[in-house]
């Protein structure tokens, strides 16, 4: 299990991810919420300066294919978001011929300015992991998650806004990580951000994230208590019929 947002801003894109690798293979499926068995926390997050890769579901399948694509990539594929997009769907099906294991990305490649890619690998009947296989890669043009995509923090999107900067919107990705936790803390743990704007590629420093991970909690706590610990008195009406 895990959980990652892609959020677009003006001139640039954030991902940011959680830790937990989960190590139960049985439960990676987007719309389980359940408990999982895991091991340790690790970073989820590939990048050189002109490509980051959000990796989920199986993560060692995940993360060779990143390396894979940071690595191939030519300066030639990334004249434009078409060739980018149509070399990243090259490379997974290749990475794909020998070994196929349901895997996701969130891409963000700078070709020539950034742009934001969702892709994924998986058999078409989950039953069947035998049968055939369907890869999908997009160029996207809104905020993505990925993951454990029925996770009720999703709706915090309601809040991104892509006329601003990538740095503003680092506290809305961390919120959401963060809130996902809430939701599923036993899939879902740890905080990791990236900054892909003019300046390349950026991991943000420990104490960047202990600080957002505080700001998380505390906006969390404010609404509960301003949803219940309110003490109005309300007017009711008065033709109301009590049977």
């Amino acid at each position: 299990m895990t959980f990652q947002v892609g959020l677009i801003g003006d001139g640039g894109i954030i991902l940011g991810s959680d830790l937990r690798i989960t190590t139960d293979g049985s439960i990676r499926e987007e719309d389980e919420g359940s408990a999982a068995y895991v091991g340790e926390l690790g970073r989820k997050i590939e990048f050189d300066q002109r490509v980051a890769i959000s990796c989920a579901d199986d993560l060692i399948f995940a993360r060779k294919v990143a390396k894979r694509i940071i690595n191939e990539l030519t300066n030639a594929d990334l004249v434009d978001q078409g060739r980018a997009n149509s070399a990243i769907e090259r490379i997974i099906d290749d990475a794909s011929l020998n070994e196929k294991k349901r895997a996701q990305w969130l891409i963000a490649v700078r070709c020539p300015e950034w742009h934001l890619f969702k892709c994924r690998l998986s058999p078409i009947d989950p039953a069947r992991i035998d049968g055939e296989w369907d890869r999908s890669c997009a160029l996207c043009h809104d905020w993505q998650v990925a993951g454990h995509i029925a996770n009720p923090a999703i709706f915090l999107s309601k809040y991104n806004d892509d006329f601003l900067s990538p740095e503003q919107l680092i506290p809305l990705a961390a919120h959401m990580v963060m809130s996902a936790n809430f939701f599923n803390s036993q899939g879902i743990e740890g905080l990791e951000i990236v900054q892909c704007d003019a300046n390349g590629v950026r991991r943000l420093s420990s104490s960047s994230i202990a600080v957002l991970k505080r700001f998380s909690k505390t906006l969390d706590k404010k609404i509960n208590d301003n949803l219940t610990t309110r003490e109005e008195q309300y007017a009711y009406d008065p033709n109301t019929v009590v049977r």
